[in-house]
Order: C-alpha cells, then structure tokens, then sequence
C-alpha cells in the first residue's frame, strides 16, 4: 500500500472520530398542569442560561434542538403559571448520535 493511500485513511479516520464528538445535544419534554394533564399548546418554555426556547404542541410537548452541553434550568410559562426544571445535557454512550434529554416540567 502506498503512502499515500496510508496517509488517505488516517486522515478519514481522524475525521470519523472527530465527527462523533459531541458538542451539542437536543431537549424534549412534556408540560402538564398542576392536576398532571397535558398543558396544551402555546406554553413558553425557555432554557434559563441562554435563549433556547420552543412552545409546547397541543399534547404539550416540546423540543429544543442544538444545545450545548451542559447543565441548564428549563422553564415553562403559561400567563400566571410557571414550572421548572433541573436538566444536564451530556455525551451518550455511543457518542456517535446527538444526545436526547427528557425534561418534563409541572406548571403551579
């Protein structure tokens, strides 16, 4: 084998493993009322520690996609109501996907 075709395939290599290193992840959850219900449609939910935010579907789930990793307190509010969250986004085991993180949060 040439030089190269080593040199080729190093390089990919090195690009393959960069590639499954993981800077960011995305965050998905369910808002519910005080009773446990879904909250419907139209709740702010916004990470505390920058400007990520989405606003629940009809079912009351949320997704925010392209956060950095890290640990962040989630909020969700809906007129006088309000809920938070403790969440930790973080590398997955197989470190060749996006991390997924739960984050379900109850309006008082």
């Amino acid at each position: 084998m040439g030089k190269s075709k080593i040199y080729f395939i190093l390089a990919l290599m090195v690009f393959v493993i960069a590639g499954c290193l993981q800077t960011a992840g995305d965050l998905k959850g369910k808002v519910t009322d005080s009773a446990g219900a879904a909250a419907g449609a139209g709740v702010y939910v916004y990470i505390t520690e920058n400007n990520y935010a989405a606003a629940t579907d009809s079912q009351g789930n949320y997704r925010i996609n392209g956060v950095a990793l890290g640990s962040y307190t989630v909020r969700a509010v809906s007129g006088t109501w309000t809920g938070s969250a403790a969440v930790t986004l973080s590398d997955p085991p197989t470190g060749c996907t996006a991390p997924e993180t739960q984050a379900d949060i109850q309006l008082n």
